[in-house]
């Protein structure tokens, strides 16, 4: 009971006990550019011009012992031109004026949910030109919390199956605490804060997972980067 106790406190009205945080990003090549028609709140409809797409799927687990109430955020933006078409599981209980930002301009998804112990909430996106060239790296802020387990997926395996290889493997870096701004995440590249991924899996895929006893996760940014391009064929009967 007393060690219990010690691993699975009662919950804090003002700080989320979070059973199981989860990202999952699947990217995918388009057969060449194409011209995608974004619609976004009452806006008319704008062209995405992009080689690629993705889809993404996180989630929130409450542990049965939480009882903070606060709004918790499953926010998501891609880069400016590119397209964010969101899919919610519960309500959005964020600021109607933040809601509009992505009626406005389709790039930023602000999405807010009322906890529920024992209760899972997701965020789902399609996501446009969101991992160009020079650009395929992506970053998820954790709030404040007790996170007792963090997995995070990427699947490349669309890459490999049509012809393209991983010319830079995938990277994850764990930066803690609150203080991170977008545009510095960057410098926080370094060995310390690396993340080794979970071994095996399917080709492309990689999978990484966090404790919080072990990791010490509480707040901060998860962050991956990685690389990809196609495979140049040789010309019929010229020897590489």
């Amino acid at each position: 009971m007393f060690k219990d106790c010690l691993l699975n406190p009662a919950g804090h009205d003002e700080f989320w006990e979070v059973a199981e945080f989860v990202v999952e990003l699947q990217v995918e090549p388009l057969d060449g550019v194409q011209s995608i028609e974004a619609r976004h709140g009452g806006k008319p409809p704008r062209v995405v011009d992009t080689d690629n797409k993705a889809f993404l799927r996180r989630w929130v687990s409450f542990s049965a012992t939480n009882r903070c109430e606060r709004h918790f955020p499953l926010n998501y933006g891609t880069r400016e031109g590119g397209w964010v078409d969101p899919k919610f599981s519960h309500k959005n209980r964020a600021d109607p004026q933040r809601q509009r930002d992505w009626d406005d301009h389709g790039v930023q998804v602000f999405y807010e949910i009322e906890p529920q112990a024992g209760e899972q909430f997701s965020l789902e996106a399609n996501i446009y030109k969101g991992f160009d060239k020079n650009n395929r790296n992506a970053h998820f802020h954790l709030s404040s919390a007790h996170y007792e387990l963090v997995r995070f997926r990427l699947d490349l395996s669309a890459f490999v199956s049509n012809g393209w290889e991983i010319t830079d493997e995938p990277n994850l870096y764990w930066n803690p605490g609150p203080d991170h701004r977008c545009g510095d995440v960057g410098s926080a590249r370094v060995a310390r804060n690396l993340r080794q991924p979970l071994e095996g899996g399917p080709s492309g895929v990689r999978e990484w997972e966090m404790r919080r006893h072990a990791d010490g996760i509480e707040e901060g940014v998860i962050d991956m980067i990685w690389d990809v391009g196609q495979v140049e064929s040789s010309a019929a009967g010229v020897q590489p």
